[in-house]
């Protein structure tokens, strides 16, 4: 016999969307990060800051979809919604994304100006300045992971006060789990990085 379908409510998929957040958010936190790393001590590869840049702007614009989304479904599903209401609120979603855009190919276009200029200019740095600007990145990505997962677990006791079942609690769990899995990834994969481009620094030998 098969189970019936349980409704999922409006509360659940915005809750589901905002624990999520952390994980993006740290994404484009991390990429900035190793972004600015690779621009003050890696010059010497400014293809790899212009694909880092575009990435966080990938993530960010991500990120603002997720959250406007989130925003209109709200609406969309409030039995309670009139027709003016639901017309604003698309509206709104669709501004959000168009604004979004522009953001997004803003930031875009400034990395590739600033690639442009990094490829004109590209000052040799020393192992002393390569290893302060590792260490600068371990400590931000650092604190960026410890807010992260701080705000993932609120998230998570946020959404599961308002779970309707033991099927919305279980679901929540295993999302929660998957986001802190992926937010401690994204710390290592950073942290990994930048310890890869300092040893280059070093196996240069510049001094």
């Amino acid at each position: 016999m098969t189970s019936p379908i349980r409704p999922i409510s409006s509360n659940s998929i915005h809750m589901s969307s905002k624990m999520m957040a952390p994980a993006i958010i740290l994404m484009a936190a991390m990429v900035s990060v190793s972004a600015l790393f690779y621009n003050n001590a890696y010059a010497e590869e400014p293809s790899e800051v212009l694909e880092k840049a575009k990435l966080a702007a990938e993530m960010e614009f991500a990120e603002a979809i997720t959250k406007a989304k989130a925003q209109y479904n709200e609406v969309r599903t409030d039995p309670n919604a009139d027709s003016e209401t639901l017309i604003k609120a698309k509206q709104d979603y669709n501004k959000a994304i168009e604004d979004a855009k522009k953001i997004r190919d803003q930031k875009i276009e400034d990395a590739q100006k600033a690639y442009a200029q990094t490829l004109q200019s590209k000052p040799a740095v020393s192992i002393a300045e390569a290893r302060e600007k590792y260490l600068e990145t371990i400590t931000t990505a650092k604190n960026t992971l410890e807010q992260a997962l701080t705000d993932a677990q609120q998230n998570f006791e946020e959404a599961i006060t308002n779970a309707i079942d033991d099927d919305a609690i279980k679901a929540l769990e295993e999302e929660y789990e998957n986001t802190v899995s992926e937010i401690k990834k994204i710390y290592n994969d950073t942290i990994a990085t930048a310890k890869a481009e300092f040893d280059k620094i070093k196996n240069m030998g510049v001094n």
